[in-house]
């Protein structure tokens, strides 16, 4: 996969090889990855964690309360861990889900927040519990780097877009614990979906394209 990466992506990864180094730890896990996202500091993936409130100090200092410091020394080899080994296999699959030729920075990130990435193995990965301490969410990661990448259509098109959809789905965080839920069953309890503040919404559009977007009702 290091042949597709861009000359960015790359030097994320040698940027987290000198994040492990730093804190004396003995691997490459996926916590330096999310470190050296953010210290890169111009790709879309750190631009992205940038406007989302996450900055590389406090980082550092969430990673440590996880990943006590080390004493290794610098210059030895450090192995990739299984979930860092499990991103740069994940990163490929989010470049070819949005049809890129190249693996981006913004492609790495979107692998650290992967369903597969989350649910892969019994613990938590530091790198997801790092970013619940900034109390960003995978769907807030998704949502900032397709935005980014021009991805999401503007309100309007996807409101009119609803009406043309085979299928909708919304997932509102106030309603049955965030169930994703379909537009009728959301009525069938009562809520009206326009006077949401905010509803995630995934429709299948005319041309059997998934899109989604953050509809902003209100106030």
């Amino acid at each position: 996969m290091f042949e597709r990466m861009t000359d960015r992506a790359r030097r994320v990864i040698v940027i987290a090889k000198e994040e492990s180094e730093r804190l004396g730890h003995d691997y490459i896990g996926d916590e330096h990855i999310l470190l050296a996202l953010i210290h890169e500091g111009e790709g879309i993936a750190a631009i992205s964690l940038l406007e989302l409130g996450v900055n590389l100090d406090q980082a550092r200092e969430y990673v440590l309360e996880l990943s006590p410091r080390g004493d290794t020394l610098a210059g030895i080899t450090r192995p990739f861990s299984v979930r860092a080994k499990r991103v740069l296999e994940l990163d490929l699959r989010e470049a070819l889900a949005l049809d890129h030729n190249y693996i981006g920075t913004e492609h790495l990130l979107l692998a650290l927040v992967n369903d597969r990435m989350m649910h892969d193995g019994e613990s938590e990965p530091v790198s997801s519990a790092v970013l619940s301490k900034f109390k960003v969410t995978p769907r807030d990661i998704r949502r900032e780097v397709l935005g980014k990448l021009g991805l999401l259509p503007p309100r309007r098109q996807f409101i009119q877009l609803i009406g043309q959809a085979q299928s909708v789905w919304a997932s509102v965080d106030s309603v049955d614990g965030g169930d994703k839920k379909s537009i009728d069953d959301l009525k069938a309890l009562g809520v009206d979906p326009s006077q949401l503040a905010d509803l995630y919404v995934t429709i299948v559009d005319p041309e059997g394209v998934t899109r989604s977007a953050t509809l902003k009702f209100g106030s």
